[in-house]
Order: C-alpha cells, then sequence, then structure tokens
C-alpha cells in the first residue's frame, strides 16, 4: 500500500445473499454511514465508482448517473466526509481530459464544500 499507515485505512465489505460481497451505493448507503462512522473516516475512496452504483444504471445516461450517485453525495455533506469516485479514461487520443472519461459526462469533476 505504498507505505500507507493501515491502521488507519479500512475497507468496507458486505455480505448478503443476493449481492454476495459487492457495495450498492444505493441499497447499502445505511452501512456506509455505519462504516464511516465506525472508521471515523474522513475520506472515502469508490474505485472505481461505477462498480458500486446500481446495475440497473446506464453509465452513459446524464440523468440516471446523477440520480445514483445522490445518495452519497448526500451521505458525504451529511457526515462532513470527502468522496472521492474514480473513473477510468477511454482509449481516445485527445488530450482533454473530459472528453476521455468513461461514461457519462455527469463524471465530470465536481466540487462540494463541506465544513470545516
Amino acid at each position: 500500500m505504498a507505505g500507507a499507515d493501515l491502521d488507519r485505512v479500512g475497507f468496507l465489505s458486505l455480505d448478503t445473499e443476493s449481492l454476495g460481497d459487492e457495495v450498492n451505493i444505493v441499497t447499502d448507503i445505511d452501512a456506509i454511514r455505519d462504516a464511516i462512522r465506525d472508521f471515523k473516516a474522513g475520506f472515502v475512496v469508490l474505485d472505481p465508482v461505477v462498480e458500486y452504483l446500481p446495475s440497473s444504471t446506464d453509465s452513459h445516461n446524464d440523468m440516471g448517473v446523477r440520480q445514483a450517485l445522490r445518495p452519497i453525495r448526500t451521505l458525504g455533506t451529511e457526515e462532513d466526509v470527502a468522496v472521492f469516485g474514480l473513473v477510468h479514461l477511454n482509449k481516445g487520443e485527445t488530450l482533454d481530459v473530459a472528453q476521455r472519461l468513461a461514461g457519462s459526462a455527469a463524471f465530470e469533476t465536481r466540487t462540494i464544500q463541506c465544513s470545516s
């Protein structure tokens, strides 16, 4: 882990009959909230973020992506934690990163101000 203090790193895994150990940021939002509180987390990473969206989400549809991300965005604000979702780039040759985001433009960089 590149020298990380693993005492300060936690990994969330849920075991449900329907999903196995897959975490879904919509249906598992209460478990994610509990984990944030248990770990006293200040930073949450979803890598890659599309893996944690409901399977019914069309990752190329802006409205669908925004609706699917709303619970985790709200949770980050309510719990005062930074939520960082990684997206992968497509194989396009342009240097414009926004054009190389795999999926919806809703994955573009967004900043949410949290209280200090």
